[in-house]
Order: C-alpha cells, then structure tokens, then sequence
C-alpha cells in the first residue's frame, strides 16, 4: 500500500500545491482531505471551460463546507453566465470573512436566515435582483454582525424598491448604480453610525453618519438630462437631507453633475455649513464656479482645494463667473490649492489663478497643472504674481515644478 506523503505536509505548502492544479482537480482533492484553504477564488472567464453554472455552484459549495476557507471570490469575466440562486450554505458559513461575487441571482423569495459572523468584507457585483432583491440584500446585511466592508454594484433590470443599509459595524461603503432600463425608480437609505468613508452614485437618503470623514460623491439625484430649476425645487428637501447627513465629512470628493445640482440649488436658499471639512476635490467649470464661492463660505476651516477646471462651451461664461467674495477660509486656513487642466491663456483660467493669488493669506502652495506655457510666458507670470500675491509664503508650481517662489527677498 502506498504511502501518503502529501497529506504529511504542512498546510500552507498543501495550499500552494492545490492553488498550482486545475480547478476540477483543486476541488475534487479538497472532498479527500481536511486541510483548510484560506482563500478560494474562482475566475470563470471561459464558460466552456468550467461547465454549466451548476458545476461552478457545486465547487463552491465543496469550498465552504469541506475546507473552512476564509475568503470567497467567484468572478466573471465573460458577462456571459451568472451563477443562478447559489445554495444557501454560502450565506450561513461560520468561517467567511471576505465574500467577494459576480453574477449572482438574488433569491426572489428570500424565507432564509442569513449568519456570516465572521464576514467583514462583502463586494455584490451585477446582481440580478427579483421581486424580492431588496429584501434579499437587507437580510443578507443584517446578518452580517462584523461587517466592515461593503461594495455593491447594482445593475437594475427591473422595479426595485428602496434599498435599506443599516449595519453598527460598517465602516466603508461603495456603491454604484447602473439602471439598465430608463424610468426605474428607487433608493438607497443608509443608517451606519460608524461609517468612515462612502463612495456613491446613485441615489441615496443617509441617516446617523456622524462618523462620517471621508465621500465620494458621483450622483445627479435623479435629475435629468437637463437640470432645470423646478426640478431640483422638487428634490430640495431631499437634498437638504443629504447634505446636512454628510456634515461631518473631512474630506470631499464630487463629480461635476454632483455640482450642476447643487449649483441651482444653492439659488433656493443658504447652503448647509460643514465646518469639518477640510480638503475639497471637486470638477468646476467656468459656468458653475459661482458655486465655488458659495461652497468655500460654507468652509471655514477649508485647508486644501483640487479643482478639476474646464471652461464651459456657453458663449458667455465670463459673465456667470462671480469671485468677488473673499471667503473666512481664504483669510485665515486654505493653504493648497491645485487647479488641473488649466488654460492661462482663457480668460476664465486666469481669473481663477489670480483670485487665489490675489485673496489666499495664508496659502503655501498653489500648483496650475496642463498650463503649458512657455518659458517666456513662465517669466511673465512669474512677475505678476509676485505684485499681486497676499502670501509671502506661497510657492507656485506649474506642472509639478516649482518655478516661482513668493516672497523671496
């Protein structure tokens, strides 16, 4: 009789061995023997290769039950097969912390009881969401007692009503939405106390955030294609809501449709403070920068500001610009600002580098990035921002170079 010397080895080499075999013999060696596994991840680009999504469900469930593992992750790269209603097991095991899937089809009668006491990580890409989906998620979630971690990219097929986050443990949130047919409706609450960052773009009601330091903000609130103020006087309250839930944030990250919205709505009345917010990274045009200066008054303790600048296609955008205003935190915090894809030479980039220059008193660095100009032009503006400069400690960079230094004697 022949002797196992393989099964004599030490786990982690056993590992090693199975993560170098085919799927089909990984898997079928794992029913042979107790070793654990702590990672199983399974990348079915090629659907002919793996079998039908039956076949992919049975190696899962063989993964869970039989080697323990601690880190679950089934992709799909083709789009081309989702791995129908997986057995329930997956989502009562005792040892899961990370549980990372694609292409899965949500139960449409969610009866089960959900228990994955160990899982701080959970990712749920293009899920296919019945009837049921939202309970699905919210009991999915709920039993999940550690969680950490949570990334959701919803493609909506159908009706879903509104998705509902409540998690005591959460601390990241990530979550994309793409609706696959036009008028659907729906939205997503959140009510994590513990929340430190979140990445949105989809709509969305928050409640009990104060933890909140960190977001990242890509939605349009379910206004378009084009923004007109009666709309967003119909979501005002809704707006309100949001941006009063996130007043705790320290850093701030928003796309340019975020900010066509809140421009309109800031003409309906005062914009909510966030005195803790101390970095802004945000994409301005040249027609939107009114709202520059009413987001830096509602900054007063704003310390770093990116803009992502463009010069709008209106045929008057010099007229809608309006930085006469000099906010508390240019006077007495702001000491960085970085202005990508800026023109000098437009009339409206140029306005925007002075009213820095010319208002910032305590700023260190001002960076103009994409300027490209000459070393001729360099010269220039070297020069004139020297007379017109209100910080003597500035250093200004163009294109990461630092080739002026203010208030050198």
């Amino acid at each position: 009789m022949g002797y196992d010397r393989i099964s004599a080895l030490p786990d982690c080499l056993i590992t090693q061995i199975l993560l170098w075999l085919p799927t089909r013999d990984s898997i079928k060696t794992s029913v042979n023997h107790q070793t654990r596994l702590q990672k199983f991840k399974i990348n079915y680009d090629n659907y002919n290769s793996f079998g039908n999504p039956s076949q992919i469900r049975e190696w899962i469930v063989t993964a869970v039950d039989h080697r323990g593992i601690q880190h679950l992750d089934a992709e799909d790269q083709s789009a081309k097969c989702y791995i129908c209603f997986l057995p329930v097991n997956i989502y009562n095991s005792k040892t899961l912390v990370s549980l990372k899937l694609q292409h899965v089809v949500a139960p449409k009668n969610p009866e089960y009881v959900f228990s994955l006491p160990c899982l701080k990580i959970m990712h749920l890409k293009k899920v296919r969401y019945g009837k049921g989906g939202h309970l699905f998620m919210e009991k999915l979630i709920s039993g999940c007692h550690v969680l950490e971690e949570l990334n959701l990219v919803r493609y909506q097929y159908g009706s879903m009503k509104t998705l509902c986050v409540r998690s005591q443990t959460l601390k990241i949130f990530c979550l994309t939405f793409h609706p696959v047919r036009s008028g659907t409706e729906g939205s997503v609450k959140v009510d994590a106390p513990r929340l430190k960052f979140m990445s949105f773009s989809d709509r969305i009601v928050v409640k009990n955030l104060n933890s909140l330091l960190k977001i990242h903000i890509d939605t349009d609130f379910n206004i378009k294609p084009l923004i007109l103020l009666s709309e967003v006087l119909s979501k005002r309250d809704t707006i309100h809501e949001f941006l009063t839930g996130i007043a705790s944030v320290i850093h701030m990250i928003i796309s340019q449709p975020t900010l066509e919205v809140l421009y309109h709505y800031s003409k309906l009345g005062p914009f909510p403070k966030f005195y803790n917010l101390a970095q802004i990274q945000a994409a301005f045009s040249s027609t939107s920068l009114p709202l520059l200066s009413v987001f830096l008054e509602s900054c007063s303790n704003l310390k770093s500001l990116i803009l992502d600048f463009s010069v709008s296609t209106d045929p008057e955008p010099e007229q809608k610009m309006d930085l006469t205003k000099v906010p508390q935190c240019l006077i007495s915090t702001l000491e960085r600002v970085v202005i990508n894809k800026l023109n000098m030479w437009e009339g409206p980039g140029m306005k925007l580098a002075t009213y820095f220059i010319m208002n910032s008193a305590v700023l260190k660095k001002l960076s103009l990035n994409d300027s490209d100009l000459t070393k001729q032009e360099i010269d220039f503006y070297n020069g004139f921002f020297m007379l017109i400069r209100s910080s003597r400690k500035c250093q200004v960079f163009f294109d990461d170079m630092p080739l002026i230094m203010l208030g050198r004697n």
